[in-house]
């Protein structure tokens, strides 16, 4: 059970990236309603699966454009923030049973209590979640702005530490063996 104190395990961003897509894909409905209509948050968050969807067939991972739900204020924005958050967040847990054959290393037959480890730290992530109160001004309208500021650093957060895993790799692999 090592594997779970390995830094390719523990760097793995998963906690970090749920942080940033459970709070959005909880309040970008009422976030929606509280701009337009029902109708309106029905379609931005049916965009938002749809894309989610999408991207874990693509199975890529990418920067992610949070800025675009802090300065919506116009549903065409909202469209567009779920798009693009949707395809780039939702195929994260898509590259889970890769990486937890790379984390159990010489051990493949513990590949499936990573995944399950993985799996755990999620989850704790979507109980977190952000929230809390919001600030004036242009961004963060409708009393949203600390999890748009939450969902956006956490984003960036996990984009740091999924280059932190991928220079770790190249190190590994780059290593010589005596």
């Amino acid at each position: 059970m090592s594997f779970f104190r390995t830094p390719l395990f523990v760097t793995f961003a998963d906690v970090l990236q749920g942080l940033a897509y459970f709070p959005v894909s909880l309040y970008i409905a009422m976030f929606t309603r509280a701009l337009s209509n029902e109708f309106t948050a029905s379609v931005v968050l049916s965009l938002f699966n749809a894309s989610a969807s999408i991207g874990q067939i693509c199975r890529r991972q990418r920067y992610r454009a949070f800025v675009l739900w802090g300065l919506a204020n116009a549903t065409i924005y909202l469209y567009l923030f779920a798009v693009v958050f949707g395809s780039l967040s939702g195929g994260f847990t898509s590259t889970w049973t890769n990486a937890a054959y790379e984390c159990s290393g010489s051990s493949p037959e513990y590949a499936g209590i990573v995944f399950y480890g993985m799996s755990l730290a999620r989850s704790v992530s979507a109980i977190i979640g952000g929230g809390g109160s919001s600030f004036g001004g242009r961004f963060g309208k409708f009393g949203y702005g600390a999890v748009e500021i939450f969902v956006g650093s956490c984003a960036l957060a996990t984009g740091a530490s999924s280059v932190a895993v991928a220079f770790a790799r190249r190190r590994i692999t780059a290593t010589p063996v005596a």
